[in-house]
């Protein structure tokens, strides 16, 4: 998968990069491989309902490519959390 660097008017190839399978992104998910956006405890239950490829622009303006899985959190609060998809 492609990682670009960002200019204010359009995106340059900088090179591809191997990405994770969205099984192995959700083993990392499942085992905690993350920096969690929500606030959970040991006990909560979390379903997750769908996931997607995107990109996250860092701070040095290059994309990186993400899978970003729709999280429930005990039938309640919902978020979208970003797992990195690089290998």
């Amino acid at each position: 998968m492609p990682v670009y660097k960002d200019y204010v008017t359009k995106k340059s190839h900088v090179r591809d990069v191997e990405i994770l399978s969205p099984k192995e992104a959700f083993q990392k998910l499942k085992q905690g491989d993350f920096d969690p956006i929500g606030s959970f405890k040991a006990g909560d239950t979390l379903f997750i309902t769908k996931y997607n490829i995107d990109y996250y622009t860092d701070t040095k303006g290059f994309s990186q490519p993400i899978y970003v899985f729709e999280v429930h959190l005990n039938g309640k609060d919902i978020w979208s959390q970003p797992i990195s998809a690089k290998k």
